[in-house]
């Protein structure tokens, strides 16, 4: 988003600056942001990267794959005898119906690791067969940042590279980090001179420049028609509050009519505006003169340096030295006036490093981990086999004898504590329903039968179960034993 509008018209003018104008209270908006207090560029990286590679494997484009002549059909178009053709579809094969759970576990044996392939990395996964690393990819930089990549390439390599963008970059290539460009006190110097009119009733108009600390502006201007005007300095964040009918402390401030002469510091890195506001009725003519004196960052130690350009045709430069080489595109702020900027680029690096090579460099490591599971392995197998050596053996006859043992304690113990669940009469282990009240000892009772056992009956009427003088139900069956 562009700041301002109207006025003086479009930014980069005396090798720096933007200008504009509006009414107080209009929709224009100011380019604010967060940044360094030394006014650093923010760097940013993480581009689309891709290798080439040689024609083979499941990635390479067959320009006439799946195109067959009339005499010809492919061998999944053929009707094989164990498909079960003429006499029904293949997917009722045998080998399917009978088989398909057998069939599942082994797809899951291939596609696991084919799975493991795409998604871990392995080694030489970020190396070709030529060698050749590409950045090809269209990103977004606002203002003051910059986008980097880097590849650690051999003395004699070849770096290609092309670029295209909104507005004006600085694209640069080098072999150290943006952070090793120095930024030289009063590398910029200019004038700049301007006879405008301002309009009454709230109208202003404005002259900003992005400053670092240390940064110099030297300000001449004369108001004539008989018009006071008030003039001040103020950052970015201050301008759109003033802007809102917020009251601010500008840096520096004038009104009135004549002649004025202002120094002006930056005591922070941001953008700065002059700004001439017309609060009367009538319009007022300023003459003014700027003469600023900044910071830049010096490009002179790069080896390939296209400034303040939107385009960059194709061209390639050859690697002076072995090591890490770095590709930038620059957002300057003070030859920019936009907010933000889309960036395209292709920068392939020549890495002469192939997959092969990788492989063979990472062998070593490889050997290693595999001997370490080896060794895990055979310490386990070993004692496991110890442990089943040193096991003790035990001998059928003191099984039976044990389970003996513990089944007639059990049968005891029941026979001696064990009583009915809802009387609390102590029963025996072979009874199946409780003398005393009737209930069933274990499992769910079905209900019993309407019959009854005359009373002094040895014998239970129901199942013929023997009986005792004082039971009061059939202990097998549950059937009621009359009383005297």
């Amino acid at each position: 988003m562009a700041r301002g509008g109207g006025g003086f018209g479009g930014g980069g003018f005396g090798g720096g600056g933007f200008g504009g104008g509006g009414f107080r209270g209009g929709s224009s908006s100011f380019r604010s942001g967060s940044m360094r207090s030394s006014g650093r560029p923010f760097g940013r990286t993480g581009a689309h990267r891709s290798v080439s590679r040689s024609p083979r494997g499941r990635n390479y484009n067959r320009s006439h794959h799946g195109y067959y002549g009339g005499w010809y059909r492919p061998w999944y178009h053929q009707y094989y005898w164990f498909w079960g053709y003429p006499y029904r579809p293949w997917y009722y094969s045998p080998v399917y119906m009978g088989g398909g759970f057998f069939l599942f576990i082994i797809a899951l044996l291939i596609i696991i690791p084919l799975f493991g392939l795409l998604v871990v990395p392995y080694p030489g996964n970020d190396a070709s067969s030529s060698g050749v690393v590409i950045y090809r990819d269209t990103q977004t930089l606002n203002y003051n940042e910059y986008w980097f990549e880097s590849e650690n390439i051999p003395s004699g390599s070849t770096i290609e590279y092309e670029m295209q963008s909104q507005s004006p970059v600085t694209f640069l290539i080098w072999d150290q980090p943006f952070e090793n460009f120095p930024t030289t006190s009063g590398t910029r110097t200019g004038n700049y001179q301007k006879i405008f009119t301002v309009l009454g009733d709230h109208d202003y108009e404005y002259l900003g420049y992005f400053l670092r600390p240390g940064d110099r502006l030297e300000i001449d201007f004369e108001i004539s028609l008989q018009n006071e005007v008030e003039f001040f300095i103020a950052d970015a964040d201050a301008l759109n509050r003033w802007n809102n009918w917020e009251t601010i402390t500008p840096e520096k401030s004038e009104t009135g009519i004549g002649n004025y002469s202002v120094s002006f510091t930056a005591p922070y890195a941001q953008d700065w505006y002059l700004v001439w506001y017309n609060f009367g009725s009538s319009s007022a003519q300023v003459d003014m003169s700027v003469s600023y004196t900044v910071a830049a960052i010096d490009y002179t130690q790069a080896d390939v340096v296209k400034e303040n350009t939107d385009f960059v045709p194709k061209d390639s430069f050859t690697a002076l030295n072995s090591g890490n080489w770095y590709f930038f595109i620059y957002f300057d702020p003070f030859v920019n006036p936009a907010e933000s900027v889309d960036i395209t680029f292709v920068v392939s690096f020549d890495t002469q490093v192939t997959s092969n090579d990788r492989w063979v460099d990472t062998s070593p490591l490889l050997m290693f981990i595999g001997l370490i599971i080896i060794i895990i392995l055979a310490v386990a197998i070993y004692q496991r086999r110890s442990a089943k050596k040193n096991k003790p053996v035990t001998t059928v006859g003191s099984i039976d004898a044990t389970q003996t043992k513990i089944t007639e304690s059990k049968q005891l113990g029941l026979s001696s504590a064990s009583k009915c669940h809802r009387c609390s009469y102590k029963y025996n282990a072979n009874e199946t329903y409780c003398k005393n009240c009737g209930a069933k000892l274990m499992g769910r009772d079905y209900g019993l039968s309407l019959k009854t056992t005359p009373f002094g009956s040895t014998n239970c009427i129901n199942c013929k179960e023997k009986l005792h003088l004082d039971d009061i139900f059939c202990s097998n069956c549950g059937v009621k034993v009359e009383q005297n």
